[in-house]
């Protein structure tokens, strides 16, 4: 009989394809670095194993509130290469630096500054694809879409995230769970509000967890945080 488990996450697990640093964007972020993982089975594999001495480029801008959906790129910092572009597609500030195998940075400092983005504008999603000189390779979603990482408001946040690529599966599955905060608190994970982990005073928590029985699964992180409580 399948398994067949949803999970209500709060962050999207594109965020395993390529992690940040700080874990957590917002609004005012600074010193800002993504990590790309190529080798990431989030992700559609394409850039994997490129040589080391063939360069990778993010192609990437934002989603702001003035976006009329999730494919209304703004701010977008360089065009998509072709014949004649390659000195504006192709840039130092979009270059991305390789520190592992498979494993690639980009430096983004200031949030707003490095896209150019005018004060009062609200940013809900930083998007981004990765490719090589040519754009002959694109590194994207394992279902072939861009990837978006949620920039959030100022202030305490929390968020959570799996390794899970996608919310339906049909076999006992081990998932590991991470969640995030920009501040100490206590934080806690439950599956259909029967907690699984928790701990206290801590900015990350992490939980393996094996769905095994046919049903529908919630999965949920609370942190509390000067007397608050945030889901």
């Amino acid at each position: 009989m399948a398994l067949v488990v949803l999970c209500a996450l709060t962050w999207s697990a594109q965020a395993q394809l390529v992690t940040t640093e700080p874990a957590i964007l917002q609004q005012g972020s600074q010193g800002i670095v993504l990590t790309y993982h190529a080798d990431s089975p989030l992700g559609n594999l394409d850039l994997m194993g490129i040589q080391s001495n063939l360069d990778v480029y993010a192609h990437i801008g934002v989603i702001t509130r003035k976006s009329t959906g999730m494919s209304d790129w703004k701010y977008t910092v360089t065009p998509w290469p072709t014949q004649q572009n390659a000195q504006t597609a192709n840039t130092d500030k979009n270059r991305c630096v390789r520190i592992a195998p498979d494993t690639y940075t980009l430096t983004i400092g200031d949030l707003k500054t490095y896209f150019g983005i005018p004060a009062g504008e609200y940013v809900t999603h930083i998007a981004v694809l990765f490719r090589n000189a040519d754009g002959t390779r694109v590194g994207r979603t394992a279902d072939g879409g861009d990837i978006f990482l949620p920039v959030m408001s100022n202030g305490f946040q929390c968020a959570l995230s799996s390794d899970l690529a996608d919310e339906f599966f049909y076999e006992p599955t081990t998932v590991k769970f991470t969640f995030l905060t920009t501040a100490e608190a206590d934080l806690h994970i439950f599956v259909n509000d029967v907690e699984i982990a928790s701990a206290p005073a801590s900015m990350k928590l992490e939980k393996s967890y094996t769905f095994n029985a046919i049903g529908d699964y919630t999965v949920r992180g609370t942190a509390t945080y000067q007397g608050n409580t945030y889901n």
